[in-house]
C-alpha cells in the first residue's frame, strides 16, 4: 500500500559545519553529536591550528582533573577534552592526510603544547 503524501517532511543533509564539535555543549551532547555524524561528514574539531576528525568519544567519569571546555589533558593511555558539563575521553582522531589513530597515540607523536585548546 502506497504511503501518503501528507504530513511528509524531509530532513536537510547534515553539512561538514555542522560536523564541528562544539566544546561548551555537555558530555553527552557531544557524545551522540558525534556518533550523529559518523561516518559522513564525520566530527571534526580544531586543535590548535590543526583540523582533525575524530571517532567515538566517552564520558569520562574518571577523569585526572576538570577541564574546561575544549581544554585538553593527555597521559600515557587517554586523551580528554573538556566540555560544557564532563570532560570526554577521545578514542581514536585522524590528522589531515593520514589514517585514523589511536588518540594517546597521536598525542605522544604531537608533543601538545600545554596550553593548546580544541575548539
Amino acid at each position: 500500500m502506497p504511503q501518503s503524501a501528507d504530513g511528509v517532511s524531509y530532513a536537510p543533509k547534515v553539512t561538514v559545519e555542522q560536523a564541528r564539535v562544539r566544546w561548551d555543549q555537555p558530555a553527552q551532547a557531544i557524545e551522540r553529536g558525534i556518533r550523529a555524524v559518523t561516518p559522513n561528514p564525520g566530527a571534526w574539531t580544531l586543535i590548535g591550528d590543526l583540523r582533525v576528525k575524530i571517532g567515538p568519544v566517552s564520558v569520562a567519569v574518571d577523569a585526572p582533573k576538570p577541564l574546561p571546555p575544549g581544554g585538553i589533558h593527555t597521559d600515557r593511555r587517554h586523551v580528554w577534552i573538556g566540555t560544557g558539563s564532563d570532560p570526554v575521553r577521545l578514542g581514536q582522531l585522524q590528522p589531515p592526510g593520514k589514517k585514523a589513530m589511536n588518540a594517546a597515540d597521536w598525542a605522544r607523536g604531537a608533543r601538545l603544547d600545554p596550553a593548546v585548546r580544541a575548539s
